[in-house]
């Protein structure tokens, strides 16, 4: 189970050097669990890293969790994988294509190729209305 966002956890993620983090911008992400540096907020007394923030549905959801999700399935370095899904995105496109989405849906999502340059409403729209497609092909 992932570890709540805590004011402890927080302050012992900022006390570490810079020079002690990891370099990659993928390792560093996952070592500072999601904290991006200092918050100018930390100093107040009743402020709670993890229970004063709003969470962003958009950002925090389909951006960052479901485009992760498809880093996973589709990036080739994790062609290897059992959870790969590289070698059907061709077929999972497809699919997609052919979906009929809402008609209040702005921004219908561009081909799956892409995926990498997807803004946030398209991921939402492909996980939202498009997810059947991808069902079929998981594991």
């Amino acid at each position: 189970m992932p570890k709540a966002r805590t004011n402890f956890a927080y302050d012992v993620k900022l006390a570490i050097p810079e020079r002690f983090r990891p370099t990659g911008k993928e390792a560093l992400r996952d070592f500072m669990y999601g904290h991006l540096g200092e918050c100018h907020l930390r100093s107040l007394r009743y402020f709670d890293i993890g229970q004063s923030f709003a969470f962003d549905t958009l950002h925090n959801l389909y951006r960052g969790t479901f485009m992760r999700l498809l880093e996973l399935w589709f990036d080739t370095q994790y062609r290897n994988q059992p959870w790969s899904l590289i070698s059907k995105i061709g077929l999972i496109d497809v699919s997609l294509s052919i979906h009929k989405f809402p008609s209040t849906i702005c921004r219908t999502p561009r081909t799956l190729l892409k995926y990498n340059d997807f803004k946030a409403s398209e991921l939402r729209c492909t996980l939202l209305f498009g997810f059947a497609s991808f069902s079929m092909y998981l594991p």
